[in-house]
């Protein structure tokens, strides 16, 4: 029985010591890739991907009940954009997020309004802009407000989308922000806290892993505000441009205006949905025994096949062309495992790294095969010298 399991281990170790030699082999393409000029394209493609922007594109649509979001698009002038909230405001939204600056003043009659409704209503959260051009290492220090906010006690947010988060395509949201040496809520934050009347959100949370399971949204024209009460009365209504070029930004969903990324990051606060991503060395223990257990299927397959009466039977099944079409279904096997945990924890997987290291398990056996060789050569070489 000792022996027994002594031999076990001692198979256990040699499986293990080939996942490594997979992994590490994948290790250095990875860095030859990124560290090779020409191959720029290739490292900043592998940057920007995500498993879960394929488990994304693989949910079905869903309804959101509880946000709409009113496209400011149409409007053209100040006292539109007054009159427009006043509306929304008579179909009893629970909190209204503008994204919308009003820096400076531009005309007497629309200024007042805007005034008028930021004095009259306390449900309104207002957007503030940080100017990228004065980021430094201690935070931004100007920030773009409403002409108006010094003069009420208005709600107000952060409404910038960081371009350092994930390269160009936008997974996160930052909900806390150091402006001027003073912490500020995104307007995200605001819009969640002002919904649920308590602080969900505060300024030392970390960036915000948005939940993009396809989502859709009512989206309502400014004419067609007073028809639509049934979807605004008791709701967070978003109220943003939908078609500003300079808006827009790139997203796993594709590109998307900034209003419905907003959407989708409030969304994910209420549904407590938010992206896990589990840390470096659970991903990294992840990955080993991915490819462990793999070299153990595969070797079991093999002493099976050699057991098989006939020859010709035997040399086909275990053919580059058999092996590798079952690699290609263990794989298969593993994304759907990986999506399922997605889809009923928001736990992403990252077994990218695992598919990858598979790939490079042939030829582990190679170095680990070469290393045993040349060992016992230089062994051999000893025993000579000592002879």
């Amino acid at each position: 029985m000792k022996d027994f399991f002594k031999k076990k281990i001692l198979q256990l170790l040699d499986h293990s010591i080939v996942a490594v030699f997979a992994i590490g082999l994948l290790s250095l393409y990875t860095i030859i890739i990124f560290n090779l000029s020409f191959l720029n394209p290739i490292s900043k493609a592998i940057e920007e991907f995500s498993m879960t922007d394929e488990y994304f594109q693989m949910l079905p649509e869903k309804d959101c009940h509880n946000i709409t979001i009113v496209d400011l698009s149409p409007l053209e002038s100040r006292s539109e954009i007054a009159m427009a909230v006043e509306q929304i405001e008579s179909c009893n939204p629970t909190v209204i997020g503008l994204d919308c600056v009003f820096r400076q003043k531009k005309d007497t009659i629309g200024d007042e309004m805007l005034r008028e409704v930021a004095s009259q209503y306390d449900n309104i959260v207002f957007a503030v802009m940080l100017s990228d051009e004065h980021n430094n290492a201690s935070g931004y220090n100007v920030a773009s407000r409403s002409f108006f906010a010094d003069e009420l006690p208005i709600h107000e947010g952060i409404t910038n989308m960081p371009r350092n988060l994930y390269g160009g395509i936008k997974r996160k949201l930052r909900l806390g922000w150091n402006v001027l040496g003073e912490k500020k809520l995104s307007v995200v934050g605001e819009v969640v806290n002002t919904y649920v009347g308590k602080e969900l959100v505060n300024v030392d949370m970390e960036d915000l892993d948005i939940n993009f399971s396809p989502t859709r949204f009512d989206v309502i024209k400014p004419a067609e505000i007073l028809q639509n009460r049934d979807k605004i009365e008791g709701r967070i209504v978003m109220f943003g441009t939908m078609t500003d070029e300079t808006d827009m930004h790139y997203t796993p969903l594709g590109k998307i205006p900034g209003i419905i990324l907003l959407a989708y990051s409030v969304q994910t606060i209420l549904e407590h949905s938010e992206i896990i991503h589990l840390p470096f060395v659970i991903n990294l223990i992840i990955t080993l025994l991915i490819v462990v257990f793999t070299d153990i299927l595969l070797s079991r397959y093999k002493k099976m096949a050699k057991r098989l009466k006939y020859k010709a039977l035997k040399h086909f099944v275990i053919s580059p062309y058999i092996i590798n079409f079952f690699i290609f279904v263990w794989i298969a096997l593993l994304l759907w495992f990986s999506f399922i945990v997605f889809c009923f924890n928001n736990i992403a997987l990252n077994i990218g790294w695992a598919i990858a290291a598979i790939a490079f398990i042939a030829s582990a056996h190679l170095v680990r095969y070469d290393i045993i060789y040349y060992y016992d050569l230089l062994k051999q070489k000893r025993r000579r010298n000592n002879q």
